[in-house]
């Protein structure tokens, strides 16, 4: 059997200067799973006990730690997860044998740069946030604070994700007191590079923060933060 989707992938804070890698494993029921690197090593592990076992997991995601340049270097990061494919072997619930499997690259994209958030100076037009397309890509001899880019043929940009939120306190000072965080998100194709946020999402005056997130062919990403006030 296989599974329904695998993917092993990176994840790479442009602004925070931090590497770390996510995982999902999508199929019908089942109790383990283990993923293996393209030496046959096990770094990961997943198993149900006792009654979770006879439900079976259908959806599992994960993130790692994400260690800064500076306590891990890309150096470091990369000898511990080599390029190529990753095995996903599992078992259902039944019994069965389950597999699947991910190409890992390290092809890693550079941040969108320039980014900007415009809008009129009134609380009727909508936020207009921007960004310069991704065309290198990190230059994995880089450092800590000194991350370099450059061009590839193998950088193949597939779409970019631009989220924004800002958090609102409610009922203050009460027992009820309860901090909110209201979130703004959408997938655009790697042809665009502009995002209109409707006016009635952040009240006029609001802090809030942004990140333009770019994705690659293999599934790694790069992120780029920023923070603006609305109009």
């Amino acid at each position: 059997l296989e599974f329904e989707e695998t993917w092993f992938n990176i994840e790479f804070n442009f602004s925070d200067q931090d590497l770390g890698v996510r995982g999902f494993v999508d199929g019908e029921p089942w109790k383990e799973v283990e993923i293996e690197n393209p030496k046959g090593r096990t770094i990961a592990e997943v198993e149900a006990k006792k009654r979770m076992a006879k439900q079976g997991f259908a959806e599992l995601f994960f993130e790692s730690g994400e260690p800064t340049l500076e306590e891990v270097s890309i150096k470091k990061f990369l000898k511990r997860f080599p390029e190529g494919t990753y095995e996903f072997e599992g078992e259902t619930i039944e019994g069965d044998e389950i597999e699947g499997e991910s190409d890992f690259t390290w092809v890693i994209p550079c941040g969108p740069e320039n980014l900007q958030a415009t809008g009129e100076n009134t609380s009727m037009n909508p936020i207009v946030i921007t960004w310069d397309f991704v065309t290198q890509v990190v230059d994995l001899k880089s450092k800590f604070n000194n991350v370099e880019c450059e061009n590839s043929d193998d950088l193949e940009i597939i779409g970019y994700r631009v989220e924004a939120e800002w958090e609102e306190v409610l009922n203050p000072g009460t027992e009820d007191e309860e901090e909110v965080v209201h979130t703004f998100g959408v997938d655009l194709k790697a042809d665009q590079n502009s995002v209109t946020v409707p006016p009635e999402f952040i009240p006029s005056g609001q802090e809030y923060q942004y990140e333009v997130l770019v994705v690659e062919a293999s599934g790694n990403q790069t992120i780029t933060e920023a923070e603006a006030t609305a109009p």
